[in-house]
């Protein structure tokens, strides 16, 4: 009987490693994501404002392992336009709603206008997508450090109950 309170008091400890860990990855996917994004925004300001290339070819040397898990840029490959890839993939993001808000509205009105109006466009977005991924981070360190506080403090409220 003993060995039983041992063993279920292990496994609520391992469980509840095993969530806190989860949930860092997901807060760490999530501020990932949006400094990918980040990236790529000023990979097309570049290609843009040094080389005026095509929609098709403003991609071109861009690689990034987080947007390539969600589909985006392979959508890109394929010839999407980056308001198709983006909504495409938007369903597997992890950024927040308001940073998918801010790339939605960007990407669905891309390439409408002349250079420096898509630049300012461009740059009015990026701008906008860093303030919120530096609010969102500092949020979720806060949040990750509460859910670990609270999720310990639970299990240890559980263990002692079971021993």
């Amino acid at each position: 009987m003993v060995y039983l309170k041992w063993c279920g008091a292990a496994l609520v400890l391992v469980f509840v490693l095993f969530l806190s860990r989860e949930y860092s990855s997901y807060a760490e996917r999530r501020a990932r994501e949006g400094e990918s994004f980040i990236r790529l925004l000023a990979h097309i300001e570049k290609m843009i404002d040094s080389y005026l290339l095509p929609h098709g070819e403003l991609f071109l040397g861009f690689s990034d392992d987080w947007l390539e898990k969600s589909g985006f840029l392979g959508k890109l490959r394929e010839g999407s336009g980056l308001s198709h890839a983006f909504s495409s993939a938007s369903d597997r993001l992890a950024v927040s709603e308001p940073i998918k808000a801010r790339l939605a509205e960007y990407f669905s009105g891309f390439g409408k206008g002349y250079k420096e109006a898509e630049l300012l466009r461009l740059r009015e977005c990026r701008t906008d997508v860093e303030k919120m991924l530096s609010a969102e981070r500092t949020e979720l360190e806060k949040n990750v450090k509460v859910t670990r506080a609270l999720l310990l403090g639970g299990a240890a409220g559980i263990v002692i109950l079971i021993i």
